[in-house]
């Protein structure tokens, strides 16, 4: 079950924002918006719209099937983002303040969760000198897990961040 009683459509377009905002802080982290990050942002936007991944919530799959139910204009939809000069840093406060209200805190941890996987699938797509990810993206995904509130919480490639705990924990 979804939020679809409780959250407005002002609400709704917060969440669907917040994976362009996590590709964008990815993908230009170390300067360019590869192609190949692009293809990745659209593949795992459909993987988890179509529910492929089990730890995935219903709140996860209704955000990322509503972006891609058109799978063509995802790259459009994005174009027009950068275009508009998505406020990437406000969208990521505005969903955790908005996740955090939320009842279902199952389903927001969820959806915090599927954010860094979906930094982490991005930044592997382009590995810059054999590295599965630069040093600058590595920062990013870990500004994410912050400002989603996850802190704690962040895996990176499947591991713990030094000082971590897994989101399992």
């Amino acid at each position: 079950m979804t939020h679809h009683d409780t959250l407005s459509d002002s609400d709704w377009d917060v969440l669907a924002a917040v994976p362009f905002a996590v590709l964008l802080l990815v993908g230009y982290a170390d300067g360019v918006l590869a192609p190949a990050e692009r293809r990745a942002f659209a593949s795992i936007v459909d993987e988890m719209g179509a529910g492929a991944r089990r730890t995935d919530g219903p709140l996860v799959r209704e955000v990322m099937g509503r972006i891609s139910r058109d799978p063509g204009q995802i790259m459009e939809r994005l174009d027009g983002q950068v275009g508009a000069g998505l406020p990437f840093y406000e969208v990521l406060a505005a969903a955790r303040t908005l996740l955090d209200a939320m009842p279902r805190q199952a389903q927001a941890l969820a959806f915090k969760e599927a954010m860094v996987h979906l930094a982490e699938g991005v930044a592997r797509a382009w590995p810059i000198l054999g590295r599965r990810r630069s040093v600058e993206e590595a920062r990013s995904i870990r500004f994410i897990s912050d400002q989603l509130g996850l802190g704690e919480r962040v895996v990176v490639d499947g591991r713990a961040t030094p000082g971590r705990t897994t989101a399992a924990a």
